[in-house]
This record gives C-alpha cells, structure tokens and sequence, in this order.
C-alpha cells in the first residue's frame, strides 16, 4: 500500500509531460521552399502527410504520428489554418532580445470535426518582404512558452524560434544561405539562453543548417568549445539537399553542463513516404526516440 500511495503521489506532483524527455517525442524537420508550388496544397497535403502517415491499408496509429514539426521557408500559412482566429500569447511569449518578428499560435484540425486531431500551428512572419522564409513549428501540444531569440553580432541572421512542452525545449531554425555562417552563433545563443537562466533541461535544435554537421562541428570546437562539450549532433549521413548533394538538415541536442552533450536520437529521411510529392529540393529528416 505504501508503494502504491507513493506512486499516486508521483502521479499528482508529476503529470504526464513532466516524464518526457526531449528525445521521447518523435520531431520532424523540413525546408519547404516556401516559393515554390502551392503553399496550400503543401501544408494540406504534403505537411499533413509527414503528420499523419500514408498507407494504402489505412491511417499508421496514433502512437506513430508526429509530435513536432519543425518548418523553413514556410510560406504564407493556408486558409484552413487562419480560418481560426489566433489564440492569445500572454504570459507565454519570452522574448528576451526584443525580436521585432510577429508570432501567432492557431490550431489546426487534421481530422474531422467529430473526430479532430488538433496540430498548434506557432507561426513567425520573419520574411516581411518576400513573405516566402517564414519559420514554423508544429505541435500536438499547446505550448507552455514560446521562445523568440537572435543570435548574437549577426547582421540579417534569422530569429530562432523555440516552444517550451513541459520540461522539453524544441528550437527551430534557418541558417542563413552563404554556407551557414551564423549556424556556430545559433547553437551558440541557445546555449546562452539556458546558462544565462540557469536552466538544466534538455533541448532540440532542429533546421536547416546550410552546413554540413561535421563543418558545423569544426566551428563549434574551434569557437565555442564550452556549447560544443554540452551538445551532440544527430543525423542521417545521407544528403538532404537534393541539388548540391550535401546534408545540411539535421538537429543538435543539448544539455547544460552535461560533458557527455545531449540526448541521443535516431535519425532517417521521410524520403520513402513521400515519393511523388517532394516538391522542395530539401528531404524531410525524421528524429525519433532511440532504442
């Protein structure tokens, strides 16, 4: 009686989430060439596909759809999702280098409306030209923060965007195009974030990095050595940029003062079910709980 009267007490002090490890969700990441194709029918069909799975027998289950997503050149956001009007942010938006980016949280219904399966949609207009690299990251659950930073001395490098889940941080990012010349300060500036607020929890930075992880590892040793001892790369080595042949899409686990880095995931291209509807130049990379 003693054993279980503790473990109802563990139950109420620590719910569902508080378990998690940021490695336990299964994240998707992808460059949607945002100028490219109907933006429409690429979150409609092609998003909703990564979401959800295809099979020709049926819907995969419940348990293998997609926890986070995270998006590049995300486009303009298509009308099934702004039909609803955004949620409110207050108290939940922390932004602590005054990022000028707007940023709205919407939810999403992939399924019906007797059967829904809702999506929180965190949208950030970072592109207010061209409105095509706009950033993204979607999630079956409502986020307890949302994150705006910028890494530092960077001139036009894009915000970051991260959402808190419980004790699990999940960062968003698009290194800029000229070889990922920010991507060491991106890694580098949530690093920071953690030190500076003394948080101890795991997070995930996944994105476009426009360099090849072991390019990107070489900057980190050489300058930032204190972020690379708390950090582990995790990847596919397989090229997701399917026109130059590199691999610049992949994630950077991490975790303060952890000397073995971060949590570990395994890693795979959505390639195979996908097959006719690549319509970026960019494969979708799959991170999910390690066995």
């Amino acid at each position: 009686m003693r054993v279980l009267a503790v473990f109802i007490l563990l139950i109420i002090y620590f719910p569902g989430n508080a378990w998690t490890a940021v490695n336990d969700r299964r994240v998707v990441t992808w460059n949607l060439q945002g100028s490219s194709a109907s933006t429409e029918s690429k979150w409609n069909s092609n998003i909703r596909t990564v979401l959800l799975g295809n099979r020709d027998d049926g819907p995969i289950p419940v348990s293998r759809h997609i926890d986070v997503m995270m998006i590049q050149e995300a486009g303009t956001l298509p009308a099934s999702i702004t039909t609803n009007p955004p949620l409110p942010l207050e108290g939940r938006l922390v932004n602590p280098d005054l990022v000028v980016a707007p940023i709205n949280e919407y939810v999403w219904n992939l399924g019906t409306s007797r059967r829904p399966i809702d999506y929180y949609v965190y949208f950030s207009r970072v592109d207010t030209g061209a409105n095509r690299v706009n950033l993204a990251i979607l999630s079956k659950e409502k986020a307890d923060q949302v994150i705006l930073l910028r890494p530092r001395a960077w001139s036009g490098a894009r915000p970051i965007l991260g959402i808190r889940l419980g004790s699990d941080y999940y960062f968003g990012i698009h290194a800029l195009a000229n070889g990922g010349t920010d991507s060491g300060a991106i890694v580098a500036r949530v690093w920071e974030y953690f030190n500076q607020n003394q948080i101890s929890d795991q997070w995930l930075i996944a994105g476009d990095f426009n360099r090849e992880p072991n390019q990107l590892r070489d900057l980190l040793r050489r300058s930032y050595p204190q972020e690379y001892r708390n950090v582990t790369f995790q990847y596919e080595d397989r090229p997701t940029h399917r026109t130059s042949g590199h691999n610049l899409d992949y994630g950077i686990a991490g975790q303060l003062n952890n000397p073995s880095g971060g949590p570990n995931f395994d890693c795979s291209l959505f390639t195979p079910s996908l097959i006719g509807q690549l319509v970026s130049d960019h494969s979708p990379v799959l991170l999910w709980p390690k066995k």
